[in-house]
């Protein structure tokens, strides 16, 4: 028996439909962003004398965050493969060794959840009902027929960790998907996205597929409360324009940088994904850009670990994420370092970028 004690978190996911497999898994993640957020405040900003499989020099905060997740999704019974943004390969969760062990299937174990009858928090385990599906308790969502007791977790560990040093928000993105694996996917078979800020206080932005709830964490109490659904609309003037080395040979992200500056958009860029993303959540619209460019046609950002997730969370607020003139979600994941172009906001701000984008062609 397991104390879920994320009692909001848990409840957005039944009234999102997911499972209280998955919604118990979030919970856990959750649990990491709280070890990861105690963490930035004991390690330094320095570098760890490592480099990851990018060839980029990994800061301690980097180092830390990855191991921070590692630990909790390497043991998970509902994780079946694990990729993160600072390793080469995927590695195997937990759930891969239960599977083997005959814990879940047809007749075999199935998690169980009950509210605490205090209403503070959730008790769940495995128990034997021969039904092989994940079942809830007291108001719990039932599967749809299908085994939805593993899932695989991609995550940026630490987005925009070179602003540790500089004392500006960073975060972490997950990104989580049903089954095993995550080549030959889209960011569309995504069940769960989080972004964590680790800003002034500590808050998680969660979306099942059915909206965008921000959470707040309460250090008194140790659990993270729920603070509203978050809606982006189009008529917010903020914009957060990434890779401006861009303008070197793009004409048409000169030109639209001087349409924002000429027309009272208010600039809102801090380097970091994450902050800026979050952002024009809480105002309720914007735009956020990281163009490719001539050297690298590509971009920066990647498609696994950084734009699905982002993208996920964008459109269940009401908003667009592209690249190009495709979906985010669209996209085949083909590599784990994939990387593409990304557009993300408010639908009319998207579109608009994608104007200039045409006319620059």
């Amino acid at each position: 028996m397991r104390q879920l004690r994320q009692a909001d978190l848990l409840r957005f996911a039944r009234e999102s439909g997911a499972n209280d497999v998955l919604g118990a898994l979030v919970c856990d993640l959750a649990g990491v962003a709280v070890k990861v957020a105690a963490m930035l405040n004991s390690v330094g900003g320095g570098y760890a004398g490592t480099q990851n499989v990018y060839g980029e020099n990994q800061l301690k905060a980097d180092v830390a965050a990855n191991e921070l997740f590692l630990g909790l999704l390497k043991g998970h019974e509902f994780v079946g493969s694990i990729a993160s943004e600072e390793l080469e390969k995927e590695e195997i969760g937990g759930g891969k060794n239960r599977d083997q062990a005959g814990l879940r299937g047809n007749g075999g174990s199935v998690w169980i959840v009950h509210e605490n009858s205090d209403g503070d928090g959730f008790n769940g385990s495995f128990g034997d009902s021969g039904a092989g599906d994940v079942i809830g308790g007291k108001g719990g969502a039932v599967g749809d027929g299908h085994n939805k007791t593993v899932f695989s977790v991609a995550f940026d560990p630490l987005d925009g960790s070179s602003l540790v040093e500089s004392n500006l928000a960073v975060g972490s993105i997950v990104g989580i998907y049903p089954g095993y694996g995550f080549l030959g996917r889209k960011g569309d078979e995504q069940v769960a996205a989080m972004m964590a800020v680790y800003g002034p206080r500590l808050t998680l932005i969660v979306t099942f597929g059915k909206g965008v709830m921000e959470f707040f964490f309460d250090g008194k109490s140790g659990v993270f409360k729920s603070v509203g659904l978050l809606k982006v609309a189009g008529d917010k003037k903020i914009f957060a324009p990434g890779n401006l080395r861009a303008c070197g040979s793009e004409e048409w992200y000169v030109r639209l940088l001087e349409f924002w500056a000429k027309n009272g958009y208010t600039l809102r860029y801090s380097g970091g994904m994450v902050p800026d993303v979050n952002q024009i959540l809480k105002k309720g619209g914007g735009i956020f850009t990281y163009p490719g460019y001539k050297e690298k046609p590509e971009g920066k950002l990647r498609l696994l670990y950084e734009c699905a997730p982002m993208a996920l969370i964008m459109e269940q607020a009401g908003g667009a994420a592209v690249c190009g003139e495709r979906r985010i979600l669209d996209l085949d994941i083909k590599k784990l370092d994939q990387r593409v172009p990304i557009v993300l906001g408010s639908k009319e701000e998207v579109e608009r970028v994608s104007i200039f984008t045409r006319k620059g062609r």
